[in-house]
């Protein structure tokens, strides 16, 4: 996720950089991406209603 959306150095990766990065297709990246952000929201969610 810091890749993609540019958290560390505020230049946003392609799925495909990410990939690569990481050593796996470009959709496979997309898919932890995913993952990542609905884990987030989720953990978030919690958060508000506790």
């Amino acid at each position: 996720m810091e890749a993609r959306f540019g958290l560390l150095d505020g230049e946003r990766k392609s799925f495909r950089e990410v990939g690569e990065h990481l050593g796996v297709t470009a959709e496979a990246a997309r898919r932890l991406v995913s993952r990542a952000v609905a884990s987030l929201k989720d953990d978030a969610a919690r958060v508000l209603v506790s």
